[in-house]
């Protein structure tokens, strides 16, 4: 047989299999991962928000609303340096209503003047129609003078009038302006609230140590599996050792002839685990019949050789095996060679063999000493009936 080199070839559903065989592991290692991170970020967010609330408790007593803030300013009392952003803004607003209520003050005592000057106008020109009734028929100078005192009396009524109506027209500007002014206020003011009020609510809840506790436990979780997953991928790779049957498959040109079940049938996980990997046997006794009848298959005829059973399974695996296949048939000599490179006096075993048999063991045989069996086994121009599995 031509030696060529092995390049493993990573099969998918047996790398799942070997991490889902470890389910208890991965298990672990979430509840570890969900525990210390929820954990740690439980006690430290307990102790931000206890630092947090020690100020605040102190500026609970001194803390004032943006309405008595703005207040305590117009009044001089409070530093205008202390309002900023939309309270500043609400402040303006304030100002700018009073300036608006003292202008309105003042129109409506002008109106209240005017009211009063044109009932004085109004009664001079009474008495005036009055005392002059009758002596529309002057002439000369004395008609000049009262018709120049009857007009002066009519333009000042009209032009007290004139200036009542704009007054009164001023003043109803003046309220809409001093409405529209209020109903900014109020939003603003009311926009400040709410906000405050929301500001509260959300450094509350990103404090409340519980949620940001349970925030990162699940993070924890997910990230605790990720982790040992990655760590059991890393070892199925880099191990070195033979971890399930399926990597022996091609290994050059080897036949699996079947796997030897060593554990008892699994329930639970366990066997829902198995059952998705497809494993067929049950009993050992079952494989072992696969593997004779392969053996027979693959050899011609059994009756009569030399079998020689060797591998880096355990020894009393082998002899099991071998047991079992001498019931099948007497004529068969099987010899047993355990752990052939640490038994180098016993090769001579290979050339004597007509047939050869490797036994390996998942979880103890190694992938390069099994190579160096198979090299072996060619360096006497035989190759090997296949390679029957322990797992």
């Amino acid at each position: 047989m031509e030696q060529q080199e092995y390049e493993r070839e990573i099969d998918l559903k047996n790398l799942l299999y070997y991490v889902l065989c470890r389910w208890k592991l991965l298990f672990v290692a979430a509840l570890l991962c969900m525990a210390a991170l929820g954990g740690y970020k439980y006690v430290s967010a307990s102790r931000e928000q206890a630092a947090a609330l020690e100020p605040a408790e102190k500026e609970e007593e001194e803390e004032i609303d943006p309405e008595q803030l703005v207040q305590d300013v117009m009044d001089g009392v409070a530093d205008p340096a202390l309002m900023t952003g939309d309270t500043l803004l609400y402040y303006n607003l304030r100002v700018k209503g009073k300036s608006l209520e003292d202008e309105m003050g003042q129109r409506e005592y002008q109106l209240q003047a005017s009211h009063k000057q044109l009932e004085v106008l109004e009664n001079q020109q009474a008495e005036f129609d009055q005392t002059w009734q009758g002596q529309e028929n002057l002439t000369g100078e004395d008609a000049v003078l009262l018709y120049g005192q009857k007009t002066t009396l009519a333009n000042s009524v009209q032009s007290c009038k004139r200036d009542i109506a704009s007054t009164e027209y001023q003043i109803e500007l003046l309220k809409k302006k001093i409405l529209e002014n209020e109903k900014s206020a109020a939003a603003l003011l009311e926009t400040l609230e709410e906000t405050e009020e929301t500001e509260e609510e959300e450094a509350a809840i990103a404090a409340a140590p519980s949620r940001i506790a349970v925030k990162f436990a699940v993070i924890g979780l997910a990230g605790g599996v990720f982790a040992a997953g990655f760590i059991l991928c890393l070892m199925y790779l880099f191990s070195g050792k033979l971890l399930d049957a399926g990597a022996l498959k091609d290994m050059y040109g080897l036949r699996l002839l079947s796997v030897i079940p060593v554990k008892k049938a699994r329930k639970g996980i366990d066997g829902l685990v198995d059952r998705l990997n497809g494993h067929i046997f049950h009993t050992r006794e079952e494989a072992y019949d696969v593997i004779y009848g392969r053996m027979s298959n693959l050899a011609g005829e059994l009756k009569g050789k030399t079998v020689l059973v060797t591998g880096m399974a355990e020894e009393s695996h082998l002899r099991e095996l071998t047991e079992y296949l001498g019931r099948k048939d007497s004529s068969v000599k099987y010899m047993i060679l355990a752990n052939p490179l640490k038994n180098l006096d016993a090769l001579p075993q290979f050339r004597q063999a007509d047939e050869i048999l490797l036994v390996e063991q998942t979880g103890k045989s190694r992938l390069e000493e099994i190579r160096q069996e198979i090299s072996f086994i060619d360096d006497v121009k035989k190759k090997p009936l296949g390679v029957a599995v322990v797992e």
